[in-house]
């Protein structure tokens, strides 16, 4: 799972180009595109 700080940020995607190009099998990746800002926006629960 991975997941960015919010909709302006690309580090997420940046890590996904990198581990699709070391051979890491797409069918394994799952990207929370929203991030933490966006999930908390929407009142999803975050367990600590």
């Amino acid at each position: 799972m991975v997941y960015d700080n919010g909709p302006s940020q690309n580090d997420a995607g940046v890590l996904i180009a990198h581990l699709l190009e070391v051979g890491y099998p797409p069918e394994k990746i799952r990207y929370y595109r929203g991030g933490m800002q966006v999930w908390s926006v929407l009142a999803l629960t975050v367990q600590e």
